[in-house]
């Protein structure tokens, strides 16, 4: 019996969608620009602050509700970020006094959350898979980030753009009939964001524009009833945890040093926009001075070039689009010049979503544009993002890498070159300390009220030569433009006992000791200051203080003291 044939039956191959590895793809880029991080070592421009200054804060995990209660760098300071500082104390177990890996793993890690988040949205915002995926990449491999994530302290921008980006997904949930669990998630991201950076009080004028981006604008006061209270009463919660922070003299929000400064940092508002479209010109230490404008002016007009051939253009969301990287650039004028006056290009992570979004408008994102053309500009632009980053990467190696780089950018900027001098004089073994000196000299000239430079003047000129005249003006000097600086009084101290002038060394050595009381060596050059004196009183008082304080005193002194107090000298 013949055996049945088997029908022919062709199966349809349904095509392959490549956007289902979209995020792997993602996260390779990412890796492949970002992984060399984990060698970096510190710049000492804020990272040593949190890691090696506030040690003893960050190692206990009981520290972390205290975070809430105080500033970012000190108990009192205008910066309030408490969420930072819970971002060190969670990892700090995981550091070393040999290895800070953790914290640049720290930084790969949430960029690349923050890049399949990004993605998340886009997809709800542009309704394209493609354009979606194209401006993610885009905004991963861009080098104007690598401060971001190379410099330890980027981590912030990082923190709060994951917040932000949850945060708006949640609320365009929302728009689209969202349920009382996602309300309460908006507000636990939105509080989130506010106690990481104070551009998250801008979070709520973000969505507004999104919520006009989707079309849900209409639906506002209808379906957000319940959002907008509890908004609110976030920002009314972040805002008087961050007063009762806030230095007494704290300037008001609106004052007269602000508006002198808005039409000088507007120019930086076309800077930034340069860096996000012509990322040519980056540098670790970018002031306005500094920065070419002219990059900027360039990149607005392309962009408007990009914007007008598209035949199909929409001048709404190009005007959101612009909003927004405008919004939350808003911070740098708020930023008095004196605590920061640079451009630093961490600050573009979230208003470069903005940039993105303008991107979708141009005719890069048309039909009128071959794809092979379109494939040419893509390999172009991503090979070189890529190398970019991979060149300016090692700027920030290690301190004096950074440094260095830091007065090459700005050879103008006063801070620069003092913490070049600084870095070069406090490691003789790698510099003479004439080698600091020029740039002590050039940041004193550039501005005579920065800080520490005449300490450094006096103590690697003017006391080496025994100019103790000269040595004590610099230090003086440094002590009424900083006078919490405990250094200063140490070298002033050893100029007045150089002068004879005992009883101005023995204030000095008493100012020292209100900073650091229990310090061994300067308590004894005070308990013998007294001695030379004569005041056995004051000497054996301070000998019992030492003692009290668990500090050494030698033997023989201490009974010499006694003898001296008991037979009523």
């Amino acid at each position: 019996m013949a055996k049945p044939q088997k029908k022919n039956k062709q199966t349809a191959k349904t095509p392959t969608d490549l956007f289902r590895y979209a995020n792997w793809a993602l996260i390779l880029l990412a890796l492949i620009c970002y992984l060399p991080v984990l060698n970096l070592d510190l710049t000492q421009l804020d990272d040593t602050v949190f890691i090696n200054d506030k040690h003893d804060f960050i190692s206990h995990f009981s520290n972390i509700p205290k975070a809430f209660l105080q500033g970012c760098f000190n108990e009192q300071d205008i910066y309030y970020r408490p969420m930072l500082l819970v971002y060190f104390i969670l990892l700090f177990p995981l550091s070393s006094a040999k290895s800070i890996v953790i914290y640049h793993l720290g930084s790969v890690v949430f960029h690349i959350l923050n890049v399949l988040l990004l993605r998340k949205l886009l997809d709800k915002l542009t309704g394209n898979k493609k354009h979606s995926f194209w401006l993610t990449a885009f905004f991963c491999i861009h080098p104007a980030f690598t401060m971001a994530v190379a410099w330890i302290p980027g981590i912030n921008d990082l923190l709060l753009t994951t917040f932000a980006l949850l945060y708006f997904q949640s609320l365009l949930r929302i728009a689209d009939g969202g349920n009382k669990k996602d309300i309460l998630l908006n507000t636990l991201y939105l509080l989130l964001a506010l106690f990481t950076k104070e551009s998250g009080a801008f979070l709520p004028l973000g969505g507004f524009l999104l919520l006009w981006y989707t079309g849900h604008l209409r639906d506002f006061v209808k379906k957000f009833s319940l959002v907008i209270p509890l908004t609110l009463l976030s920002w009314i919660i972040w805002f008087f945890a961050r007063k009762n922070v806030l230095p007494e003299n704290t300037p008001a929000l609106i004052n007269s040093e602000m508006i002198s400064l808005v039409l000088h940092r507007a120019a930086g508002l076309v800077q930034y926009f340069g860096k996000c479209i012509l990322p040519l010109n980056l540098n670790v230490f970018p002031t306005i001075e500094g920065t070419n404008i002219l990059w900027g002016v360039a990149a607005i007009i392309i962009v408007a070039i990009l914007v007008l051939q598209n035949k199909e253009r929409n001048f709404k969301n190009v005007l959101i689009a612009s909003g927004w990287f405008v919004l939350f650039l808003l911070p740098i004028f708020f930023v008095p010049k004196n605590i920061n006056d640079q451009l630093f290009e961490h600050r573009l992570y979230l208003p470069m979503i903005g940039i993105l979004l303008m991107f979708r408008e141009t005719i890069l994102f048309t039909s009128a544009i071959k794809i092979a053309t379109r494939q040419t500009i893509v390999v172009a632009v991503f090979i070189g993002c890529i190398v970019d980053i991979h060149l300016y990467m090692p700027d920030f190696m290690d301190t004096f890498s950074f440094w260095n780089q830091a007065v090459a950018a700005s050879p103008e900027n006063a801070y620069a070159n003092k913490m070049l001098g600084i870095k070069m004089a406090e490691n003789p073994k790698l510099y003479k300390p004439a080698e600091a000196i020029p740039y002590f000299k050039k940041a004193y000239d550039l501005d005579s009220n920065e800080r520490y430079t005449r300490l450094f003047l006096a103590r690697l000129i003017y006391m080496p030569a025994e100019r103790w005249d000269s040595a004590r003006y610099f230090l003086e000097r440094e002590v009424q433009v900083n006078p919490k600086f405990s250094d200063t009084y140490a070298d002033l101290a050893q100029v007045c006992v150089s002068q004879k002038d005992l009883t101005s060394a023995e204030n000095s050595i008493l100012k020292f000791l209100e900073f650091k009381p229990k310090d061994q060596i300067y308590n004894n050059n005070l308990v013998l200051l007294y001695k030379d004196q004569g005041k056995y009183k004051e000497a054996l008082a301070r000998a019992d203080t030492m003692i009290a304080r668990g500090l050494e005193v030698n033997d023989g002194l201490y009974k010499s003291l006694n003898d001296s107090v008991a037979k009523g000298k």
